[in-house]
């Protein structure tokens, strides 16, 4: 997958979940640069960076290092994936959407079975 914003073909767009920090009933707080998607309000970070995290895996590394700063469970969006209590996909794409993202790094891979998709938390696509 390679992400691009609509008017600049040479930026690249990695989409990851941070998973929302409750402040109590219904509210949750995203740190900077994070944003609510969602009735659940979790939190998705939308990065821009020039000529980097040109494979999966750099991109996948770029996300979980950012959690770790954040002392945060962090990993690339999944998609369709059943069980996502985030937000529907719906949302989460209408969103990408309106950013103009238009091929997100998202959180499957086939690394370990060429053709086999799975989701990075081991789920088959």
């Amino acid at each position: 997958f390679h992400s691009v914003l609509n008017n600049s073909p040479d930026m690249k767009i990695i989409t990851g979940i941070f998973l929302l920090i409750s402040l109590g009933m219904g509210q949750c707080y995203c740190p900077n640069s994070f944003e609510a998607i969602g009735q659940a309000g979790c939190c998705y970070y939308f990065s821009v960076k020039h000529d980097q995290y040109e494979t999966f895996q750099e991109a996948r590394d770029y996300c979980q290092e950012l959690g770790e700063l954040l002392g945060a469970d962090v990993d690339l969006a999944e998609i369709g994936r059943s069980g996502n209590k985030c937000c529907n996909d719906i949302e989460l794409l209408e969103a990408m959407s309106d950013k103009g993202v238009s091929y997100p790094w998202i959180g499957a891979t086939d690394s370990s079975s060429e053709g086999t998709w799975r989701w990075v938390h081991s789920q088959e696509v």
